[in-house]
Formats: C-alpha cells, sequence, structure tokens
C-alpha cells in the first residue's frame, strides 16, 4: 500500500490555502491548484499535522475495513473486488475550516462542460471530518491515495456524498 499522497490534498486543501482562493473555487468551478473541481464547500485543513494525522487514520481505517471484506490492499483487487475504496471519519476534533456556496446556483460553461458555481458563500468553521478516497493505479501496481479533504458535509446537515 502506497502512503504517498500523489492525489495532491495539499495543493487543494492545504493550510496555506488562503480564503480567497476557497471563495473562486465556489465561484468559478477552479480549485486552488487549477484544476477544474466545482464544490458546494470548498474546504482546508488546519495544518499539516492535522492533515498527516488524520490521513494516517483513514488509512488505518480503510485498511481495516478491507481485511473484514477479505481483501488485501498490499495486492492488487481480485476479480469482482472493488478497485476504490472510501472512508468518511469522524475525528473528534477540528481539523479545517473553508467556505459554503449559498443561494441560488449559476451554470458556466467550461469546454464543454456544464458547472455549477456560487454566487454567494459564507464561512464553514469546525469541521471534524474527512473523507478519503484510494484507488488501484494499474501503471503503478499500488493503491493510492485519490481523495483526502476535510468534509463539510456533516456540518451543512447533509448525510450522504455523492
Amino acid at each position: 500500500f502506497h502512503q504517498l499522497d500523489t492525489s495532491g490534498t495539499l495543493a487543494q486543501h492545504g493550510p496555506e490555502i488562503a480564503d480567497q482562493a476557497l471563495i473562486r473555487q465556489l465561484q468559478t468551478g477552479v480549485a486552488p491548484d487549477g484544476s477544474m473541481r466545482p464544490v458546494r464547500a470548498a474546504t482546508r485543513f488546519a495544518s499539516y499535522e492535522g492533515w498527516l494525522s488524520t490521513q494516517q487514520a483513514a488509512l488505518h481505517e480503510l485498511q481495516r475495513q478491507a481485511h473484514m471484506d477479505g481483501m488485501d490492499l498490499s495486492q492488487p483487487p481480485q476479480p469482482g473486488q472493488p478497485d476504490q475504496r472510501k472512508v468518511t471519519l469522524a475525528h473528534g476534533r477540528y481539523i479545517g475550516d473553508g467556505f459554503v456556496g449559498q443561494g441560488k446556483t449559476a451554470t458556466r460553461v467550461v469546454g464543454s462542460q456544464p458547472v455549477e458555481v456560487y454566487g454567494r458563500h459564507a464561512r464553514l468553521a469546525g469541521i471534524a471530518q474527512t473523507t478519503t478516497t484510494i484507488r488501484w493505479n494499474p501503471e503503478t501496481r499500488q493503491w493510492e491515495i485519490d481523495q483526502h479533504y476535510p468534509d463539510a458535509n456533516k456540518k451543512l446537515g447533509i448525510t450522504a456524498t455523492a
């Protein structure tokens, strides 16, 4: 299992991300790293230590769940097994903050894709959970971190993630 984060989560959710970059993501759909990632809530970690400790906790939980499902994350997924696993963890402490889009969404066309963006926003403080996704990479033949971010859905009263 490849524990080095190759997903670019710090470039999108690192503690150094400025408020304006998060707000711009809500308004344009462009993440702080320049990738197109329209979101309802743009978030960042409060510290590098929080990013690392929550990532390690999530990886431990993903390994535990995989083991319970008869999977070995040091090996490729077997036929019929998923090539992606996702976990949302409550950490019981403040790990991040950000902004949530408010009001009516507008549709922007980027390339040929319609993108939902927000004209208004509100600050989100006290985010205490993360969502982490790992994916099997057949080229490197390793499980790799695909996403790891402060998840504002519980804070917003959203119970399901897409």
